[in-house]
């Protein structure tokens, strides 16, 4: 897939956000509709799907794409409309969320999409973690050390102190919501071995970073700074500044904020 980072949404705020259709359950009436608000996971898939069709059909994918988008998806909901048991309204769902977000945009930026492999990652078990080692001297050295090589870093990085210890605020579904330190925000992307530098950025009285990722074309992120708080408001992609204006756009990018501090999602 082009440029979908595989990050559920709900893992974006680092809280859990309630799973919904996209479609109103009070007036469920087939068996694939019910199977879908009666099941988190399937709710959480048809509530995936449809906001990466409500992305990719607001990008500039072309209008000859963008016929085939609608006319694929009318043809995908008949076939899943056929379903008798929630293994196959499943399997449906994990192959079109992908399918939808595979159209290259013409212009502009590619939508950031959440990924079936991602929303499966959501509802799968748990991992019970062995207890640490009790060392508690050696571990906290090394964390302390891996602080201190951050904090030089950032220093390096010459951004203003103002945003350095600001804290960053994102637009996620038209909503603000505190999000993290932009001291710990920056010191996750350089822990971050898929990403290769970091270097600050600047343009129209807004500071931020650009980010080099491997394989991938550097990205810019401008953040406006209001006292003690940082908000993310403009992307760089080839020098280009775009203002990141509409609640779908500040999603994505919050969405890609997330992403990068994770090693995994990364894939």
């Amino acid at each position: 897939m082009k440029n979908c980072l595989a990050i559920g949404a709900a893992a974006l705020l680092s809280s859990p956000l309630a799973h919904s259709a996209s479609f109103d359950c009070t007036k469920a009436s087939t068996f694939v509709e019910k199977a879908i608000c009666s099941d988190p996971k399937l709710s959480r898939q048809d509530e995936v799907l449809g906001e990466n069709y409500k992305y990719m059909s607001a990008s500039n994918i072309g209008d000859g794409a963008r016929k085939d988008l609608k006319a694929t998806q009318r043809t995908w909901i008949m076939e899943r409309n056929k379903c008798t048991d929630n293994e196959c309204i499943t399997n449906a769902y994990r192959k079109r969320i992908d399918e939808i977000c595979d159209y290259p945009v013409v212009s502009g930026v590619h939508p950031t999409c959440v990924s079936a492999e991602e929303v499966e990652a959501e509802f799968a078990p748990k991992k019970q973690q062995a207890p640490l080692p009790k060392n508690p001297p050696a571990t906290q050295g090394a964390t302390q050390q891996n602080q201190v090589k951050n904090s030089q870093k950032i220093d390096q990085l010459k951004l203003p102190a103002s945003f350095v210890n600001a804290t960053l605020y994102v637009n996620y579904l038209g909503q603000w919501v505190e999000f993290m330190p932009v001291k710990k925000w920056l010191g996750l992307l350089l822990e971050n071995k898929k990403i290769e530098s970091l270097q600050h950025i600047s343009a129209n009285g807004n500071s931020g970073v650009s980010i080099k990722r491997q394989g991938r074309p550097s990205v810019g992120l401008l953040f406006r700074t209001e006292g003690k708080e940082a908000y993310v408001n403009a992307l760089v992609v080839s020098d280009e500044v775009l203002p990141i204006k509409t609640p779908s756009e500040h999603s994505q990018v919050a969405v890609l904020m997330k992403s990068l501090t994770n090693e995994e999602m990364m894939d």
